[in-house]
């Protein structure tokens, strides 16, 4: 299984990647129990080095769809993104936090949606820290695939039914 980890070089991001190698294996969107072969940290700077050959890093814009596609590649299974510049420096730098907080997460979500017609391949994205957000990066994943411009909206403002997120 290939795991990326936006916000790889953070706080939350080096935890759950030390956490994620430790335990060896993940679930996919399928169900099953698979070993973790391969996990990309991706942040704006390279993560303090790990002595684990099953990391990698890649480093640079995340509103960069280069970027982007560099990390998230067709073989990757599963997305944890972290990625996020906070209340406090997003009030200080509003175009700081729109470029991390939305068009990050867009170019994020646009990848995603690329990939998602090679069969067998179905991404799980986990956004944020909690099964509410979890959810809501479902909703967003079914709605960009179905280009459902309406879904989208609801489901990024927090308005969608998050039990449509499970079917």
């Amino acid at each position: 299984m290939r795991i990326v980890i936006s916000g790889g070089a953070g706080f939350l991001g080096t935890r759950l990647a030390r956490k994620l190698l430790d335990r060896g294996t993940l679930t996919d969107a399928n169900g099953r129990v698979r070993e973790i072969s391969s996990l990309t940290l991706l942040d704006v700077a390279e993560p303090a080095a790990f002595a684990d050959p099953r990391v990698r890093a890649v480093a640079g814009d995340l509103a960069d769809p280069a970027v982007i596609a560099r990390a998230v590649t067709p073989d990757t299974d599963t997305v944890f993104h972290l990625a996020a510049v906070v209340s406090g420096q997003a009030e200080a730098d509003f175009d700081i936090g729109m470029r991390v907080n939305l068009d990050a997460t867009r170019a994020l979500l646009e990848r995603c949606r690329e990939l998602s017609h090679e069969p067998p391949h179905r991404h799980r994205l986990a956004a944020g820290a909690d099964a509410e957000n979890f959810a809501r990066g479902n909703l967003l994943l079914q709605a960009l695939k179905r280009r459902d411009h309406r879904r989208v909206a609801r489901a990024a403002d927090g308005a969608g039914d998050l039990g449509e997120a499970h079917r």
